[in-house]
């Protein structure tokens, strides 16, 4: 596994995987993989909607790189290392330095999943939120319907810590969260 600074900001190589901060330019493979996803994101990801087009994969770039530079938020674009090919996305976000926290999050597009592609940047990007960001919890919601993410959380070696009722909502619907957390001493 290897590190560089990219830009001022950070890149992982993992095995076969780049993970890197979004750049302009990611912006229509951003919106192809998201198009191609549709059917297994949206019931999850409020932002994930069948007019997904470039000027929302543009915004959400921007919306990253402020992130980035305010330190609130950390999106890495995941990509095949030998084909360059957007595979899908972790980051760091919803932080609060005031109780020295934030959530993790992840997808990965459609024709990628069954790889462990989230659950081993994942863990590299929980890593960068310890090690570099001096964070003391991550936590990770998932709709308990929702198995991928559930167990993806499982396989990074986060602690199940319960149910929240109505925690998530996605559009006018609110579900059940499974609330994983990770610590820095935890094994991993």
């Amino acid at each position: 596994m290897a590190e560089t600074e990219a830009i001022g900001r950070i890149e992982f190589v993992i095995d076969e995987l780049v993970a890197r901060p979004y750049r302009p330019g990611d912006a229509p493979a951003l919106a192809d993989a998201v198009r191609e996803s549709l059917a297994s994101l949206s019931p999850w990801l409020d932002w994930c909607h069948p007019e997904y087009g470039l000027a929302d994969a543009e915004q959400w770039i921007a919306i990253c790189e402020s992130g980035w530079r305010s330190g609130d938020q950390y999106a890495f674009a995941v990509f095949d290392a030998d084909t360059d090919r957007f595979l899908g996305a972790v980051g760091i976000s919803q932080r609060s330095r005031r109780y020295n926290y934030a959530g993790i999050g992840y997808w990965v597009r459609r024709s990628a999943r069954g790889h462990a592609i989230a659950a081993r940047v994942a863990r590299r990007v929980a890593a960068f939120g310890f090690d570099r960001l001096g964070l003391g919890r991550l936590e990770i919601l998932a709709a308990t319907g929702n198995l991928a993410s559930r167990r993806t959380a499982e396989h990074i070696g986060a602690h199940f810590e319960g149910i929240q009722r109505r925690r998530l909502c996605v559009g006018e619907t609110t579900h059940d969260a499974a609330t994983y957390s990770l610590i820095p001493d935890d094994p991993g």
